[in-house]
């Protein structure tokens, strides 16, 4: 058994987005292949009112965020915006493009959840985002 703790961790994701305004944010990884999972990862994610992804990214991978504080507001390349709050989850498959950005006044926090291999999901992130011209901050 793995046990991660939230002050024992460091946000450890530092995308090249990740300290740009409107799009900062602070991710936590709990549980990726450090941890010894060769399957999943999950996370912790926190972002400041009106921040958000830069654009769609996609995955190989099922992803569910669970919201636990705050209000965010979630999207495909084919679906209008959709609002999710406080302990109401987004789930999307594989390789559907998606994003999202804090609709609230406060901050986000969120849980954030991904099958698949750990390595690749990694990677995936490392490619970057594809624009997405209906997102504005």
């Amino acid at each position: 058994m793995e046990v991660s703790r939230l002050e024992e961790l460091e946000p450890n994701w530092n995308l090249p987005e990740a300290d740009v305004p409107g799009h900062m944010r602070n991710i936590w990884v709990h549980v990726d292949g450090e941890t010894g999972a060769s399957n999943q990862m999950l996370g912790l994610a926190r972002q400041p009112p009106g921040n958000g992804m830069p654009g769609f990214h996609e995955h190989e991978a099922e992803e569910t965020y669970y919201v636990l504080e705050g209000k965010a507001a979630f999207w495909t390349d084919t679906d209008e915006e959709v609002i999710v709050e406080r302990h109401e989850s987004a789930y999307f498959p594989p390789g559907e493009k998606h994003s999202y950005r804090n609709a609230g006044t406060d901050d986000l926090l969120m849980l954030w959840a991904l099958s698949g291999a750990e390595e690749t999901m990694r990677k995936e992130y490392e490619v970057g985002y594809e624009a997405d011209d209906r997102y504005e901050l």
